[in-house]
């Protein structure tokens, strides 16, 4: 499977992709598997996700999980707060990292950033 066949049903499922974007990605190795960084430009903003990938995938469609970070949290400290890349490349999952605007999701009245900009 390659790389951009588990990143296109990604960008489908992050719903902030716009239907024109450039993206680029870094990627850095990890102890089970292999977590790049893709970023993108979405509604005139630049907006990123670290995306897991295991070292080994079994054959056909694998589940993707999202983890949505906390209130002025980041994608890089939920990866490396929740252990779930240790538990996914056991189980060839994917696991996704969304960063939310500026450190913040569009839920209610408490959230910053992402609230003020809807």
């Amino acid at each position: 499977m390659t790389f951009r066949r588990l990143v296109l049903p990604l960008l489908a499922l992050a719903a902030f992709a716009a239907p024109t974007l450039r993206a680029t990605a870094a990627t850095t190795p990890a102890p089970t598997g292999t977590t790049t960084v893709i970023s993108l430009q979405s509604g005139g903003l630049a907006r990123s996700y670290r995306l897991f990938v295991p070292s080994t995938l079994p054959a056909g469609p694998r589940p993707l999980v999202l983890s949505l970070h906390g209130f002025n949290l980041d994608a890089a400290q939920q990866e490396s707060g929740t252990n779930l890349d240790k538990v996914a490349a056991k189980s060839g999952i994917l696991v996704a990292y969304p960063d939310g605007l500026g450190n913040s999701w569009n839920a209610g009245p408490c959230c910053g950033t992402s609230v003020t900009n809807n």
